[in-house]
């Protein structure tokens, strides 16, 4: 990515994996909320459906975390990314503005559902009118909420999704 110009950073490995499940939670929840809602956008949620989020967060983020703090990234890969030009000293890095509203939270780890909701929400009323495409999430939905569903029985979840009419046979 250095070499083609893009900027980039090489974050601290709890950094990564936190950033893992917030993407997937934040991807897996909000699309799912927004259709069944009546395709609002991710700022009213964030405002107006908090609890709604609560609870997804409640029941999906520990199937997440098991599974995203089991995988470990090799020390020489990161090594090469370092060597090539990108920055590797977290104390150097210039974090993107993502980054800095993850950490202005008090809570230091991802298994604080509030802190993981209060992120989730913060960052969709940066994104305040963004309606996340349902075509999207169906293209996606392997690895969205159908990789919840092979994990674990997910009640909260589920009815979310027969709610957006997804799933009818769930």
């Amino acid at each position: 990515m250095c070499d083609a110009g893009l900027q980039c950073s090489v974050v601290r490995h709890e950094i990564y994996l936190e950033s893992l499940v917030e993407k997937l939670l934040w991807s897996s929840i909000f699309w799912l909320l927004s259709a069944s809602l009546g395709s609002i956008s991710v700022g009213k949620i964030a405002k107006n459906y908090t609890q709604h989020v609560h609870e997804l967060v409640t029941e999906l983020m520990p199937l997440a975390q098991s599974y995203i703090e089991s995988i470990k990234i090799k020390e020489p890969f990161v090594k090469r990314l370092c060597n090539n030009g990108c920055t590797g000293e977290d104390d150097q890095i210039e974090h993107s503005q993502r980054i800095k509203l993850m950490h202005s939270h008090s809570a230091d780890s991802v298994t604080d559902v509030k802190h993981m909701v209060d992120w989730l929400c913060a960052y969709s009323v940066a994104i305040d009118s963004a309606v996340p495409s349902m075509q999207m999430a169906a293209s996606e939905f392997d690895w969205r909420n159908g990789w919840f569903l092979i994990q674990k029985i997910t009640p909260q979840h589920m009815m979310w999704l027969k709610r957006a009419g997804f799933c009818e046979d769930l």
